[in-house]
C-alpha cells in the first residue's frame, strides 16, 4: 500500500481546553483525572491562572506535514 504525497496546507491542534475566543478553561483543566497541578503551579510560585495569563502564545501554528 502506498501514501499518497503530502501536500502543503495549514494545521492547528484542537485544545478541549481553550475555547474559540482563546479563553483557558482552568477550572476543566484542574479536574483532570490523575492531574496533580499542585507541581506545576509549586515550580514557577505562579498560580495556574497566572501561568496562563503570561503565557506568550495560546496557539501553535505546525510548519510540517
Amino acid at each position: 500500500m502506498t501514501l499518497p504525497d503530502a501536500s502543503s496546507g495549514e494545521l492547528w491542534p484542537t485544545n478541549e481546553f481553550v475555547s474559540v475566543d482563546e479563553v483557558v478553561d482552568t477550572e476543566a483543566t484542574c479536574s483532570v483525572p490523575g492531574l496533580d497541578i499542585d507541581d506545576p503551579e509549586t515550580a514557577p510560585g505562579q498560580s495556574l491562572d497566572e501561568l496562563v495569563d503570561t503565557a506568550a502564545d495560546l496557539l501553535a501554528r505546525v510548519r510540517d506535514h
